[in-house]
């Protein structure tokens, strides 16, 4: 990786979102999520699976053309398919997503989730929600773990 200076991450836009803001860094929500899943959607189509693409991990600076730049960091996780291979799946593609969209609240992912689709040239179908689902349930029971045993400490 090489360092990027004057970068916000993905995880401060989304938590901002979240928190209602429309706009973040001088751009607009929409802006940052078409940014976001072109990146993505171009990483998945030429084969590579980043394995930990979480919010932190995409970071976003202002082009001299007002436009927003994504780089992709701690990319030690990740996977290229051999060409020839098999593509990249939905299936797939969903779980790379799964930790980028978890700071979002369920409408912003709704938002976030067409976005990618869209640019994938799919529709997000509403069943395709249960992988994130389950991640936030994976999550959720992570928390309550590691908090059982911080009491036993």
């Amino acid at each position: 990786c090489e360092y990027v200076s004057n970068a916000f991450s993905a995880r401060d836009a989304f938590t901002a979102f979240s928190q209602g803001e429309l706009h973040y860094a001088g751009f607009s929500k929409q802006a940052v999520f078409d940014a976001l899943a072109h990146y993505a959607c171009k990483m998945h189509n030429r084969k590579i699976i980043h394995n930990d693409l979480s919010g932190g991990n995409l970071l976003m600076t202002k082009t001299e053309q007002n436009k927003i730049e994504v780089t992709a960091i701690d990319i030690g996780r990740a996977t290229i398919l051999e060409p020839g291979s098999k593509k990249v799946t939905q299936k797939m593609r969903l779980i790379d997503l799964c930790r980028l969209c978890y700071k979002l609240d369920w409408p912003n992912r709704n938002l976030f989730m067409h976005t990618y689709f869209k640019e994938y040239g799919q529709e997000f179908a509403p069943g395709w929600t249960k992988p994130l689902s389950n991640y936030d349930w994976k999550q959720k029971t992570k928390r309550k773990i590691k908090g059982f045993i911080k009491k036993f400490r």
